[in-house]
């Protein structure tokens, strides 16, 4: 390396020793090109200090700014609601609609207010008197605990299928009404019941064949309309 070259580079890195700093004061006063060359190298190492130095404030005031104040953040803050409101969108345009509402809002238990003064077996007695009296656990117990019930009429069937969803077993409650045929007078209460059941059940195809039996009952004709009206409103 050029002796003067050194000195200059050992006076910008403050280092020179004593016998340097002869050295470089004797270069100063002898070598113009020695002097023109020092100017430049002190003018560019001020600079790069000064550089240095706005950098370290800057960097200290980006680390002492309130959050909101800091670059970037409201473009951030925009990302994130957007991204959000997109999520809450998606939210409610892809979840499972649920018919419990509507179920809970239909559904009621059979008020007979007419029973029939016949001939019936005693274990329809049972079942009749105990659901006039809305003791339902006892006709879910009768059911739950006898072995033959062939010789049930079809609404003492219908009473103990309402009675099972009133005790809260809904699979027994459907294999009572599946159990009345096509031809009885009781029919028509067991499909509203059926359709209920499946509305719960989210089966929201076998509730609306249901009710297009419940509708063949006067009783049933203007609910089973009503309910699949609202149905499909809320499947668009």
């Amino acid at each position: 390396m050029d002796r003067k070259i050194y000195i200059l580079h050992k006076y910008i890195s403050r280092s020179l020793s004593e016998e340097e700093e002869k050295e470089f004061q004797e270069y100063m006063l002898n070598d113009e090109d020695f002097r023109r060359k020092m100017i430049r190298a002190v003018d560019i190492d001020n600079s790069l200090d000064d550089w240095l130095n706005i950098e370290k404030i800057s960097d200290n005031q980006s680390k002492t700014l309130p959050l909101f104040k800091k670059p970037g953040f409201y473009k951030c803050a925009m990302i994130l609601v957007a991204l959000l409101c997109i999520g809450i969108i998606l939210y409610f345009m892809l979840r499972p609609v649920n018919y419990n509402k509507l179920y809970k809002s239909e559904y009621q238990v059979m008020v007979l207010k007419e029973m029939r003064n016949c001939s019936m077996e005693s274990c329809t007695n049972v079942i009749i008197e105990n659901y006039r009296n809305k003791n339902y656990a006892a006709v879910y117990a009768f059911i739950t605990s006898s072995e033959n019930h062939a010789e049930l009429d079809d609404l003492s069937i219908l009473l103990a299928g309402i009675s099972c969803i009133e005790e809260d077993d809904p699979v027994l409650a459907e294999k009572q009404f599946l159990k009345i045929s096509p031809e009885s007078d009781c029919r028509a209460s067991a499909s509203w019941y059926l359709a209920l059941l499946n509305l719960k059940k989210n089966n929201i195809e076998s509730c609306l064949q249901y009710l297009n039996e419940a509708e063949k009952s006067i009783i049933y004709l203007e609910r089973a309309r009503l309910l699949r009206e609202k149905i499909l409103r809320k499947r668009k």
